[in-house]
């Protein structure tokens, strides 16, 4: 969608802002360019909608050189490239409305359009009811929310964001992040974001390039960093903890503060180690790769965040050493959930379901399904169940796969819902009293638990800490803390 080929931009103090910097952003992902203030981030977003005009190089948008246009050729190709700025840019004198509207009127868009237009992007960014209001009326979070709608008022493919967060608290950041995720995932935008905050690259961005006077010195996809040794993103977001000192272990887990695994291993941490003998050094991830790649690195002594098929799913794809399950500890159950309907049974004829899209988490929500006498599976497929696999369903339910974390946004418009648990614990859904029906922990693969490098299962302290995880005490404190929204996986 953008291909930005040796783009060079000197200015004529003779200060080189960019040097020979390539970038390719596909279409419909949100990439992140990562830097300190000089690192050349927002003169290289300039140069992508030409408001900069590079020295040297080429700029091409959804295939169309931009940088051998004409003036007039320049501005249509604009519209089709919207921009969101770090201080708003809003006219005071306008409301939110007349804002919003503003690229339409430069357009020449007729005056009925303009209304059914900007009621749709008012709507779609949250500020119903704001129409009338004025830019000093509103708090910093509804002013970039209407730079948003703004930027979207002519439909573009590609959205420029110049630090959009960087003015905003931590909790308004959060919902903008959020917004912006869900503008990529529903309208299909492809978002070119600049930014000098780490959580932004790890909260939506799919691919990142890191830059440094003036050059970029490490890019591609999110992931594919993390996993890479060595990495700058990696060493960025991961500053590496210091060795154990003898007699401790060093665990980890993905997630954060509240959560079940959090919750477990401060529990064991502060009551029960002490008494046992063992000191544990806990160390966060919100990313669910390099807790693995950290322990098959031995940098950590377990992990604890992950179920059975996951790890499976990990060494097949990563490789690396070899790592094994040591002890399962608590099942964040899949639920089926509705706004509709008060059981199962209620479910009509041609019913529509929305299922996680991801392969893993499909199958677990069909084989749920199956268990509680919905549909009926093909002989054998197990959680690799797919749609096809629906051998016999009686009330010939429509299945819509959506990526996991919609799921619960989905209720209101959809009959019935799979999610996952940690999803709906986030969307303030209570599992235990909420769900139709919920998955049993009994025997259950996808329960989380403890990992350690193949080998060191005999070791004293991961036996020790085994041991704590899957005594009765852990099993209280989940089944109390938790009130069945979290299951203990022990018997």
């Amino acid at each position: 969608m953008i291909h930005v080929s040796r783009l060079r931009k000197v200015y004529s103090t003779g200060v080189v802002a960019i040097d020979e910097v390539d970038l390719d952003v596909r279409d419909g992902e949100v990439f992140g360019v990562l830097g300190q203030s000089g690192a050349g981030k927002s003169t290289l977003l300039r140069c992508v909608n030409l408001l900069e005009r590079p020295t040297n190089g080429t700029v091409t948008v959804a295939g169309q050189e931009l940088t051998s246009l004409d003036l007039a050729g320049l501005r249509r190709a604009r519209q089709r490239i919207g921009m969101i700025h770090q201080h708003f840019a809003l006219l005071s004198s306008r409301t939110v409305a007349g804002n919003v509207a503003f690229p339409l009127e430069v357009a020449g868009v007729p005056r009925r359009e303009r209304g059914t237009r900007v009621a749709e992007l008012l709507e779609l960014v949250g500020l119903q009811g704001k129409a009338s209001a004025y830019p000093a009326q509103l708090s910093g979070g509804q002013k970039q929310r209407v730079g948003i709608a703004r930027a979207l008022a002519a439909r573009p493919k590609v959205l420029l964001s110049d630090e959009a967060t960087s003015a905003l608290d931590p909790g308004t950041t959060q919902s903008i992040l959020a917004l912006l995720k869900r503008l990529n995932a529903e309208l299909g935008l492809t978002i070119l974001l600049i930014t000098h905050e780490m959580q932004v690259i790890k909260s939506v961005c799919d691919s990142v390039a890191i830059m440094r006077d003036g050059r970029v010195e490490e890019s591609g996809t999110v992931a594919e960093l993390i996993a890479r040794p060595g990495s700058l993103l990696t060493r960025e977001i991961f500053p590496l903890p210091e060795p154990a000192p003898p007699g401790s272990v060093t665990v980890t887990f993905a997630g954060q503060a509240g959560e079940p695994v959090v919750s477990s291993l401060k529990f064991v941490k502060d009551k029960l180690a002490p008494a046992a003998g063992l000191e544990l050094d806990i160390v966060e991830f919100t990313d669910y790769v390099q807790p693995n790649v950290q322990l098959q690195e031995g940098q950590l002594g377990a992990n604890y965040f992950q179920h059975r098929p996951y790890l499976a799913d990990f060494l097949k794809s990563k490789g690396g050493k070899e790592m094994t399950f040591v002890q399962a500890v608590h099942l964040e159950p899949l639920g089926l959930y509705s706004k509709k309907v008060k059981s199962v049974g209620e479910l009509a004829d041609g019913a529509t379901v929305a299922v996680p899209n991801d392969a893993t988490n499909l199958g677990r929500g069909l084989k749920l399904l199956e268990d509680n006498g919905v549909i009926k599976l093909k002989p054998g497929v197990g959680t690799a169940a797919t749609e096809r696999d629906v051998a016999e369903n009686p009330k010939n339910l429509q299945f819509k796969p959506l990526e996991a974390a919609q799921l619960p946004r989905s209720l209101e418009d959809v009959d019935a819902a799979v999610i996952n648990g940690n999803y709906a614990l986030e969307a303030e859904l209570k599992p235990a009293s909420d769900a139709l029906v919920l998955e049993k922990a009994a025997d259950n693969p996808y329960a989380n638990g403890l990992v350690v490098l193949k080998g060191q299962e005999g070791d004293p302290r991961v036996k020790k800490l085994a041991e704590l995880l899957a005594g009765p005490e852990v099993k209280k404190f989940i089944e109390d803390t938790y009130q069945g929204s979290v299951i203990s996986a022990t018997s």
